[in-house]
């Protein structure tokens, strides 16, 4: 899974609630909260309104959502989604490399936005 994956690269994710969608608190080496996260769509609370840039990771939401009301740019950056490798001995080194992949595709990505 996408959880066990960042788990592998050294992030601390704990679950905070045990809904059908839950939340999970994730944390750095240091033991310091980056974030928390959820599985959402764009217009989902807590996500911002207007101002913000939407990156699109799989086919299907970028057709399914080809316009996005509030962002001030739209990124498409398509993955190959690990779970057609669920419950097979490739699975774990599957969404391993995708986490990888999309780290590094993201870093790259903020520092265009920085720079």
């Amino acid at each position: 899974s996408a959880v066990a994956a960042l788990r592998r690269l050294g992030f601390s994710i704990e679950a905070k609630d045990q809904s059908a969608n839950p939340v999970y608190r994730v944390s750095d080496a240091h033991g310091d909260v980056i974030s928390e996260a959820f599985s959402k769509v764009f217009d989902s609370l807590p996500n911002p309104t207007s101002g913000f840039i939407a990156v699109m990771t799989c086919s299907s939401a970028d057709a399914q959502c080809p316009v996005i009301a509030g962002c001030s740019d739209r990124i498409v950056l398509t993955y190959e989604d690990p779970k057609q490798h669920d419950g097979t001995a490739g699975e774990a080194k599957a969404y391993t490399e995708r986490c990888r992949q999309i780290g590094r595709e993201m870093l790259y990505v903020f520092a265009k936005i920085a720079g």
